[in-house]
């Protein structure tokens, strides 16, 4: 999978996370044999709260949040390149709480963003073996 990455708010990272993100991305596609675009947003807390409130009925800032296109996140458009959805990070919520994690900011952007992607994909987390199955995954490409 390719990635391209968005600035929300004037929310960015250093190029070199970018770029290990976008490794990893690749990774998990050769992975899931899944090809296609994501691209990653970088946003503030009050941007990911309406996001998150609009969409989830949830009034309060997450850390990230995915929003796949069409069935199973990928759209084949003749023509077109296939698109896989959108990770929108909350830069500030992710350094605050990348301690919580035992990380430093850049490690929980890759967490946060290699989270989004298997939420793109179709895993989640809201049963035991589903939970199971995506920290399995994450782990993995955490270590690519």
């Amino acid at each position: 999978m390719k990635t391209v990455f968005s600035s929300s708010d004037k929310m960015s990272v250093a190029p070199a996370i970018e770029s290990k993100i976008r490794r990893v991305v690749h990774a998990i596609g050769k992975q899931e044999k899944t090809r296609g675009t994501v691209t990653v947003v970088w946003a503030a807390n009050e941007t990911v709260r309406k996001l998150n409130r609009r969409f989830r009925r949830i009034d309060r800032t997450t850390d990230v949040l995915s929003f796949p296109i069409g069935e199973n996140g990928i759209v084949p458009r003749q023509g077109l390149p296939r698109v896989v959805g959108d990770v929108i990070i909350a830069v500030p919520q992710a350094i605050r709480q990348a301690p919580r994690f035992h990380n430093k900011p850049p490690q929980e952007f890759l967490r946060l963003a290699v989270h989004g992607v298997y939420h793109l994909l179709g895993y989640d987390h809201h049963r035991a073996a589903e939970a199971a199955e995506m920290k399995k995954r994450e782990a993995w490409a955490m270590r690519q």
